[in-house]
């Protein structure tokens, strides 16, 4: 071995263009999103069947999480750990994709269900191969505990633009111009070509800004130690900081991911105005932008824990308030107001996942002596996509439930009282009961600004030790 060398210093621009890889996938879920709703009102399959498929398609995709996970840790290549698996991801997402949204209308039932289900499964493993490098990759990027929240903060307006611009572009631009609007099947068959382009283009950003930091000498000889599945089971058992870490976020992706499920709803059968769903995401995306800038500065003041409890408190309350407030064309100002303003909170919230993942993994480190940044990303992403894995079956029960399972819903039109009450309980409950086992959690999270602190320097005098003791070649 040559000489263990310092950790490089990551420039603020390597992080923000590492945040493109979140770009990439959450445009691929974006798109993914429809999914129940492409399936049921383009393709005429039911609601009930293809959320069963979508909650066993992410529990399979779940598993093999803990093995993914494992693989990365044990990857060196002349490419780096990670880079290997971004450039892959964009394939295994973006193929099924364009295949998917091109189903052809003329086959059978039974062939559709087949077939989608099969692209599905395909799709969600290059979704795990970007999400677990995005995750893993974080205890790379930067050791420094004050430069890790840049990476929420940069992540919030990459995605606060994307996340605007492209349904403002499949919703207000391009839907009007087709003779079904949403419910025509040319539509998606162009859409998909749009989010194809962007995810590829951020993929590429992505790379390149984690080039230089993803170098065999920047792992230390720590990331030469062996490792296998048992250690999975030693670093869920042991570090309680991901377990509190795994409970807050999984309980709230399940809540966010039933919440999107039925968003389009909200604009087409509840405030009656499907178009406004595109205009609505770029006005939001300026107040997203600057409570982006208050969240660096509070959360490089205060570490990770704080500010995270404090967004959690507000989102909370103001899901009370949409609920009450309710989604009806006469409240339209009044409930995007407040939604806006709970979605900013929910993004910075989710934002702050991933740096927290990284502290995890250097408490790992500093508790077990092992960096496993793989392991410890897939265990968040494994316990969090089997939970959340049945928030589109549980969709699709409410929708039978509520009579519309097997029907085609006319976009600009009111369904039913019914319809529109099973849609609000599950856009606001699910998230507030979410919202309380996070703060449940958070209460036994121990990575307080002051342990990180102490984490940061117990694993700096290990590594000016291990320089020390490893000779020159």
């Amino acid at each position: 071995m040559g000489q263990l060398k310092e950790p490089h210093k990551t420039k603020n621009w390597e992080i923000f263009l590492y945040t493109f890889n979140t770009v990439s996938s959450n445009g691929a879920l974006m798109l993914m999103g429809y999914y129940m709703f492409f399936t049921q009102n383009v393709l005429g399959l039911a609601a009930s069947v293809v959320g069963i498929i979508a909650t066993l398609m992410r529990v399979w995709d779940g598993v093999t999480d803990p093995i993914i996970g494992l693989v990365i840790d044990k990857t060196r290549t002349r490419f780096g750990k990670f880079r290997p698996f971004i450039a892959a991801s964009f394939f295994l997402m973006s193929i099924p994709m364009v295949l998917l949204f091109n189903t052809p209308e003329e086959w059978g039932i039974g062939t559709k269900y087949a077939y989608t289900a099969v692209l599905y499964a395909v799709y969600i493993i290059g979704y795990t191969f970007q999400t677990v490098s995005t995750r893993a990759a974080q205890a790379i990027l930067t050791k420094d505990p004050k430069q890790r929240p840049m990476f929420a903060q940069f992540q919030m307006i990459t995605n606060g633009v994307s996340g605007a611009v492209l349904p403002l572009v499949m919703t207000t631009i391009m839907a009007p111009r087709y003779e079904q609007k949403m419910l025509d099947p040319q539509l998606w068959k162009d859409i998909v070509w749009v989010y194809v382009a962007v995810m590829g283009v951020s993929t590429i950003l992505a790379i390149i800004g984690i080039r230089r930091c993803d170098v065999p000498e920047n792992f230390g000889s720590l990331a030469q130690q062996k490792v296998s599945l048992k250690d999975t089971w030693h670093v869920l058992k042991g570090n309680r900081a991901i377990q509190m870490l795994v409970v807050a976020a999984s309980t709230d992706k399940l809540a966010s991911l039933m919440m999107g499920s039925v968003s389009v709803y909200i604009f087409a059968n509840l405030l009656l105005n499907n178009a406004l769903s595109g205009t609505y995401g770029m006005i939001r995306m300026i107040p997203s932008m600057l409570l982006s800038v208050f969240l660096i500065n509070f959360a490089r003041k205060y570490g990770l824990k704080k500010p995270f409890v404090c967004f959690t408190w507000a989102s909370m309350i103001l899901l009370i308030v949409m609920l009450v407030v309710g989604a009806r064309p006469e409240t339209t100002v009044l409930f995007l107001v407040v939604w806006a303003l709970q979605q900013c909170l929910t993004s910075s919230i989710t934002g702050m996942v991933n740096p927290m993942i990284a502290d995890c993994a250097d408490y790992e480190t500093y508790r077990s002596g092992k960096f496993v940044p793989g392991i410890m990303g897939t265990i968040f992403t494994f316990v969090d996509k089997c939970i959340s894995a049945f928030g589109s079956m549980l969709v699709g029960f409410a929708l039978t439930i509520a009579g519309v399972g097997s029907q085609k819903l006319p976009t600009d039109t009111w369904i039913s009282d019914k319809f529109y009450w099973t849609i609000m309980l599950i856009f606001c409950v699910p998230l507030i009961l979410g919202h309380v086992a996070t703060l449940i959690a958070m209460h036994f999270y121990p990575l307080t600004e002051e342990k990180m602190v102490e984490v940061q320097a117990a694993l700096k005098e290990r590594h000016a030790k291990e320089a020390e003791q490893t000779p020159a070649k």
